[in-house]
């Protein structure tokens, strides 16, 4: 019996070992598999990035054509507040005109307090327009096209401190290079709606 209880407690402890090894094998198999579930994410963000390249000068031609049309919109805008404004003017003054006329036909004649308010005139109305969309630059909607005459990619990027390729630099060669270099120029794109 003894020498049973023996060999009883040596199985244990033996499984107990190999319970302890399988625990630490699948440990490392987590740690193995956090690693690699890190190394694919940086592998989708950088193809998140040569996306970006991919689409960044069609996006850089649309925003040139977004900013004619702000332009265009401004126009537009400053232009119906100065009719407005006009309009405004010209109903005050004809309103004013005619409470003059009765006041001098007929409310001379009506004492004072008989009807609250019935000498008064219509005060002066303008309209405010806040300053919006002055920082856009300045240039022709004729100067930009679709095709042709599109304002320098790389002149934009020297002010705007972001990297920005032409279509004819987004070649097979152009890509893997930004793929190699991606880690460096990641921080300079964060287009968050591309096109």
């Amino acid at each position: 019996p003894e020498t049973y209880l023996v060999r009883r407690i040596d199985s244990f402890i033996q499984r107990l070992r190999e319970v302890s090894y399988s625990q630490s094998k699948v440990k490392s198999v987590e740690r193995q598999a956090a690693l690699l579930e890190e190394e694919v994410n940086a592998q989708r963000r950088s193809l998140d990035q040569i996306d970006h390249l991919q689409k960044l000068p069609k996006s850089y031609q649309k925003a040139l054509l977004e900013v004619c049309r702000r332009h265009t919109f401004r126009e537009r805008y400053m232009s119906t507040c100065e009719k407005l404004q006009r309009e405004l003017t010209r109903m005050v003054e004809d309103e004013n005109k005619l409470r003059r006329g009765f006041a001098a036909r007929y409310g001379c004649h009506l004492p004072v307090d008989l009807v609250p308010g019935i000498g008064s005139m219509v005060p002066g109305a303008s309209v405010e327009v806040p300053d919006f969309d002055s920082l856009l630059p300045l240039f022709e909607a004729t100067e930009v096209d679709d095709n042709k005459n599109l304002p320098d990619a790389r002149a934009a990027a020297s002010t705007s401190g972001s990297i920005l390729m032409t279509e004819s630099q987004l070649g097979q060669s152009g890509l893997q290079e930004a793929s190699a270099n991606i880690g460096k120029t990641s921080g300079d794109f964060e287009l968050d709606h591309p096109e």
